[in-house]
């Protein structure tokens, strides 16, 4: 694998289709359909399916077959690795339509969120440090640097392993400098934004800890069939 960020960004629709979402569950690992099996609502199910296959999309894509019966083992806080592979790093994301992995050789995070509304108070949990009035003047700017900041944080917080346990209010990001750490000034990261071709709606934030480079792919519909041919 280069010295690079890779994140692969896929619609979910196809497997929204039943004969679609059976195909999908036979070439996922059982960890993942028990997972799926527990969940009630069918886009969750397919949601859970596509951040499964997409995962072992971008492995094969990066040269490593067979990582469908690769051992996950979860962190403290629930973040996934592969103890026999500890030179894989990876995470999942996934928020509407979309589902988004990233792969480095290094600790990585990734958050794709779709736009919403935000909620009353929302801006004293995500980005309680800035003050919003002053520093936009219309609600919709507003709205937008809260959406923006939860997605960057987020990515932070995964980054870091330690999830929602830490608190946004812990995390300072700088989007334009492209750098996120603790709020004390700690634990320094890297962060991109990466655009979701034709959905102005989404945003997705990668947070890494060195200053690698972001390669991007968006595959086609069928990830099970697609992955075997990734990489023509």
């Amino acid at each position: 694998m280069a010295e690079r960020v890779n994140v692969y960004i896929a619609d979910i629709q196809y497997y929204m289709d039943e004969t679609h979402f059976t195909e999908g569950l036979s070439h996922i690992s059982k960890e993942r359909r028990e997972t799926i099996g527990r969940l009630r609502a069918h886009k969750d199910k397919v949601r859970s399916l596509c951040c499964g296959l997409l995962l072992h999309y971008g492995l094969h894509d990066l040269g490593y077959t067979g990582s469908e019966s690769w051992e996950t083992a979860y962190g403290e806080k629930g973040k996934p690795t592969f103890p026999d592979h500890p030179d894989v790093c990876f995470n999942l994301s996934h928020s509407g339509d979309y589902v988004a992995c990233a792969i480095a050789k290094a600790p990585v995070g990734i958050d794709i969120q779709n736009e919403r509304k935000t909620i009353p108070g929302m801006n004293r949990t995500v980005c309680p440090e800035d003050n919003l009035e002053v520093l936009y003047g219309t609600e919709e700017e507003r709205h937008l640097h809260i959406l923006e900041s939860f997605s960057a944080k987020e990515a932070y917080l995964k980054y870091t392993g330690m999830g929602m346990s830490l608190g946004f209010s812990n995390v300072h990001v700088d989007r334009e400098a492209g750098t996120a750490c603790m709020a004390d000034g700690s634990d320094g990261a890297f962060l991109q934004r990466i655009e979701v071709p034709d959905r102005t709606d989404y945003r997705v934030y990668v947070c890494f800890s060195r200053l690698f480079s972001v390669y991007t792919k968006i595959p086609h519909n069928n990830l099970i069939h697609e992955k075997f041919s990734s990489n023509e």
